[in-house]
Order: structure tokens, then C-alpha cells, then sequence
């Protein structure tokens, strides 16, 4: 019968045998290891024996991973569950889980991986890293939805800017060059009945791609006016393909992008795995972001499970639960692998943030001499890609759904959700221009019957006097163009006569 661990270790021959060749160390006569190991996926997949015993297998990286050890060290294994199915934590100087099992000698070794932490570092022996991994948030995408403001998104806020500036540029040119003293007099004529405003108005016309009444006489007019016309068509052909393009767009809300994005949602549900070095992070946390987490325990907001039921979480969050699962990444891709091969479809996405970055390993007693094998089997492992290998070929459609947009595209007729935004635009300057409307024919009424109120005699007389005053001054200018032009026909006459006199 095969000795147990410490059964053999108690010869001083293995022990100084695996100190001074722990590389090529092989146990002579074997060894019987205690193994302790749960369901956690995408690590350590377990497959309980259909013998109604609680004997079961184990599949998956960290299972090959054993199985190398085991192959190059020459010992068996039997496996054991932790009583609570968790990775162990420190409660009240007392240590549960699979941690709790190494300390109390109910098992050798316990697979993990685990977070390389202080405190465990200091009742168990850790391996060298296996695998470096992330603190990560997984939620539920949202239904595709419509912008109806998509009509501003063709143009980014610095191009209608732009586009405002030019437009004033432009019309302050107009103004300037068609009110110079050298303007033509044809021109001048034209201009007599334009305002500022309304020049602006046909600048805005022909934005609009709308006629235009403006009349340029002279080159640098035409060239002014020209050249806002070549802007507007630019920005206008641009404006109508981008925003074609566009309204076939739906944008896809991943609201959890960070823990502040869930500390400021008011109705999510923090779920994390239960007993772990993270777990036990937030509890004794006394400054940051996870002071702020932890005060959610408060409005209960915070939830704490097993690995075994991270599929259960997940489809409640499909249901409609304000859940948002905070776990590894490697653990967040294998629930999206899983899901997207069920259903053929990304639901889930993960977050842009990562939080705190941790080394994990394998774990044994205080002291153990069989650390040292491991660690360099275990250096060798990693650092040829190997569990790596081993962790996509456990995770089928591991990268289907690692780059998911925001937004989506489709095809299909444009409706009424899609463009409302322009209707309330429409009815908004409807609304607006009854008001100014109606403000006008107030003023015009008042300033008429104020006019009329306040009228005198003598008002009347200085418009009498007026009207005198003009019609002197127009029979003036009648005489007296009369007068040049009989002056001005006589002269030419005598000079006529006065010629034909000298020719003959």
C-alpha cells in the first residue's frame, strides 16, 4: 500500500532529496497526496460519479496541470471537496474553504488557483504564479436602441462650430464690401432696400439650398458669395451621407464600464464570489474605491455566492435582474464562451476597466518540502504557454464575443422612432414662431393706438408744414431745371449758328 505524504516525508533521505534535486526529484516508492479542489471554471471543472457516492473526477487546466506533477513527481492523488464549496477566508482568526483544509492538515495540497495574498501567505505555502488574472465587471448588454438626435451626429461639435463661424465670416464679408463708397451706383441702388439681417437670411437660404435674391454687381461680391456656396455644398453632400449612414446605426447601451459606474447606479446589485482574497479585500478595505463598495453591504446592494452558481446569476441577469457580477476575467470569459454557445448570441459584455491585477498559485502547507518540485515543474509550465493552451481549449468561443461595439448596424425601413428628434425640432420652431408672431401684432397694435392717443393740433400743424416745405422745394427744382435747360438750349443754338457761319 502507498504511503501517505507525510508518512514518507518523515524519511530524511526524500527530504534531503527533494532539497538538493527538487528538478529531476521522483518519489521512489510513490506517494499518496490528499488533493483539494471545487468547481471553478474555467480552472477546475468537476464531473461527480453517477455511483450516488461523493466520489468525483476532475477536468480542465489545473486538473492537467496535476496530472503533470503527479506524472513527474510519481505520486497519486485522491480528491476532496471543501465542506462550504469556497477558496477560504479568515473569519473571526479562523480559515475556511480549501485554505482552512491545507491548514488543518485535511488536505496536502489545494489546486485554486489563489490569489497570492498577505495574509494567506502567511498560515500556507505558495507556489510560484500560474496565471495572472483581473478583477472585472459582467453584465447584460441592453436592446438596440434608436438616437432621434442622430440628426447632430454627422458632425463633431468642433465642425458645427465651424460651420457657425464661416457662416458669420462670410456674412460680415457681404456686408463690408457691398457698403463701400466705390460700390456701384447700380449696386448702390440694389443694396438701398437690403439690411444686415437680411443679407444674413440669404446666407442662411443658401445653407438651406434654397434661391437666393441677392444681386452681385462687382467680382469681389460674387467671389465672397461664391465661396460660401462652395462650404455649403461641401458640408452639405458630407452631411447627407454620413447621416444615411447613420440612421442604419442602433447603439447598444453597456452602461458598467467602472466600479463608479456601478456606485452611481441606484438600483444594481454587486455580486461577488464568496470567501475569497477579494471578498476579504472589501471587508477590511479603509480607503479608495472599495471603502465606497463596501458601504453598499448597507443599502444591500452587495451579494456574495458560490462558484457553482455563476450560471444561475447569469441567467437571472437575462430575466431582467439588476445584477452586475464582479469576478475574474478568465472566469467572466468562460460564462460569456458558455452562453454564446447555448444561445449563438453575445448577451453579456464585460467592462473596460481592470482592478486589481493578481498573481494566483497552487497552495500547501507551512513548509512544505515538495514546494520547491513544484515550483519548478510548475516555472516551466507557464512560461511555455502551456496553461494558457490548456485554458482556451477549456473555453470554445473564447474570443466570439471579446471586441463588442456599442452600436450595431441594420437594415431595414426608417420609421418614425427613428427621426422623430426632426419633428420636435418642426414643432418646436412653430411653437416659437407663434409666440414672436403673436408679440409682434401686440407691439404693432400698441404703438398704433398710442400714436393715435397722443396726436395734437399742433402735430397736425408741423405735418401741414412739412408738406408745404415740399412742395416749395419741388416747384423750386422744377423752376429751375426749367430755367438751366433754356439756358443751356440757347447756347447751343448760338454755338450752332455761330459754326455754320465759320464754315461757309
Amino acid at each position: 500500500m502507498v504511503q501517505t505524504l507525510r508518512e514518507v516525508l518523515t524519511s530524511s533521505t526524500i527530504t534531503d532529496a527533494l532539497h538538493q534535486h527538487p528538478a529531476t526529484f521522483r518519489f521512489p516508492e510513490g506517494a499518496s497526496l490528499k488533493v483539494a479542489a471545487l468547481d471553478w471554471r474555467p480552472h477546475t471543472i468537476v464531473k461527480v460519479k453517477q455511483d450516488y457516492t461523493s466520489s468525483f473526477t476532475l477536468e480542465g487546466p489545473m486538473a492537467n496541470l496535476l496530472d503533470v506533477l503527479a506524472s513527474s513527481l510519481n505520486f497519486s492523488y485522491t480528491l476532496v471537496q471543501p465542506p462550504d464549496g469556497t477558496l477560504g477566508s479568515q473569519h473571526n482568526g479562523t480559515w475556511t474553504g480549501m485554505v482552512g483544509m491545507v491548514i488543518n492538515q485535511e488536505a496536502d495540497i489545494a489546486l485554486g488557483p489563489f490569489v497570492m495574498s498577505e495574509a494567506r501567505a502567511a498560515v500556507v505555502d505558495l507556489s510560484m504564479p500560474v496565471v495572472l488574472d483581473y478583477l472585472r465587471l459582467l453584465s447584460v448588454r441592453g436592446k438596440p436602441q434608436v438616437n432621434p438626435w442622430g440628426l447632430f451626429l454627422p458632425f463633431r461639435p468642433l465642425v458645427w462650430a465651424g460651420m457657425a463661424g464661416a457662416l458669420l465670416v462670410a456674412w460680415a464679408a457681404s456686408v463690408l464690401v457691398m457698403m463701400q463708397p466705390w460700390v456701384s451706383l447700380a449696386s448702390r441702388h440694389h443694396m438701398a432696400s437690403w439690411r444686415p439681417y437680411r443679407i444674413f437670411f440669404e446666407h442662411i437660404r443658401a445653407l438651406l439650398q434654397q434661391d437666393c435674391e441677392l444681386r452681385c454687381f462687382w467680382g469681389w461680391e460674387r467671389l465672397v458669395f461664391a465661396s460660401w456656396l462652395m462650404v455649403t455644398n461641401v458640408l452639405l453632400w458630407s452631411y447627407g451621407g454620413n447621416l444615411t449612414s447613420l440612421l442604419a446605426v442602433r447603439s447598444v447601451p453597456q452602461p458598467l464600464q467602472t466600479l463608479a459606474d456601478l456606485l452611481v447606479h441606484p438600483s444594481i446589485i454587486a455580486v461577488f464570489e464568496q470567501d475569497t482574497a477579494y471578498s476579504q479585500l472589501l471587508k477590511n478595505a479603509e480607503s479608495g474605491i472599495f471603502v465606497d463598495l463596501a458601504l453598499l453591504e448597507e443599502q444591500k446592494r452587495i451579494r456574495y455566492v458560490k462558484t457553482t452558481e455563476f450560471h444561475s446569476v447569469v441567467t437571472d441577469m437575462k430575466k431582467g435582474g439588476d445584477y452586475a457580477l464582479i469576478i475574474e476575467e478568465l472566469g467572466i470569459r468562460n460564462l460569456m464562451a458558455d452562453d454564446v454557445s447555448k444561445t449563438g448570441h453575445c448577451d453579456l459584455y464585460i467592462s473596460r476597466e481592470k482592478i486589481l491585477p493578481s498573481i494566483k498559485s497552487i497552495i500547501t502547507y507551512k513548509d512544505s518540502p515538495l514546494l520547491e518540485a513544484f515550483n519548478v515543474r510548475i516555472h516551466k509550465l507557464t512560461t511555455s504557454g502551456l496553461y494558457m493552451h490548456w485554458l482556451k481549449e477549456a473555453m470554445p468561443n473564447f474570443t466570439t464575443c471579446s471586441n463588442l461595439r456599442p452600436s450595431i448596424t441594420v437594415q431595414e425601413p426608417i420609421a418614425v422612432s427613428n427621426i422623430w428628434g426632426v419633428f420636435m425640432m418642426l414643432a418646436s420652431g412653430l411653437v416659437l414662431s407663434s409666440v414672436i408672431f403673436c408679440l409682434e401684432l401686440m407691439t404693432a397694435r400698441y404703438y398704433s393706438s398710442d400714436g393715435s392717443r397722443s396726436r395734437t393740433p399742433a402735430d397736425s400743424n408741423q405735418k401741414a408744414a412739412r408738406h408745404a416745405f415740399a412742395n416749395r422745394r419741388a416747384a423750386w427744382n422744377a423752376s429751375n431745371n426749367r430755367t438751366t435747360g433754356n439756358a443751356f438750349v440757347n447756347r447751343r443754338a448760338a454755338w450752332g449758328a455761330s459754326d455754320n457761319k465759320t464754315k461757309w
